[in-house]
């Protein structure tokens, strides 16, 4: 028989006090066979590689989070270059309407 606890997320006073846990109860069982599958299993060292994966995952999010807000400000920076690109654009009459007027007005 195996029981096992999960606490979703715990009160912070309760979740320290599952951090101070030192030692784990011995279980003692009747099976050589059990007991000894159950000594090669470290709850501390799962909850120790769980807190190193949550630390991987945070950098990995802050990483994430950072490229995200460059990209968002390379955006801001293009659309104000294509919004400036526009706006000449706009500005500026055609070459060719102009020079057809002339060209007409000097043949009549």
């Amino acid at each position: 028989m195996y029981d096992e606890i999960v606490f979703t997320d715990p009160t912070e006073t309760f979740y320290k006090q599952l951090l101070q846990v030192s030692s784990l109860p011995t279980i003692l069982l009747k099976e050589d066979r059990v007991q000894e599958g159950l000594a090669t299993h470290s709850d501390e060292q799962t909850f120790q590689a769980l807190l190193e994966a949550k630390k991987f995952l945070e950098k990995e999010i802050t990483g994430v989070r950072e490229r995200f807000e460059q990209v968002e400000g390379e955006m801001v920076q293009v659309d104000h270059a294509l919004r400036i690109v526009q706006e000449k654009a706009r500005n500026r009459k055609p070459q060719r309407a102009v020079g057809a007027t002339s060209n007409k007005k000097q043949k009549t």
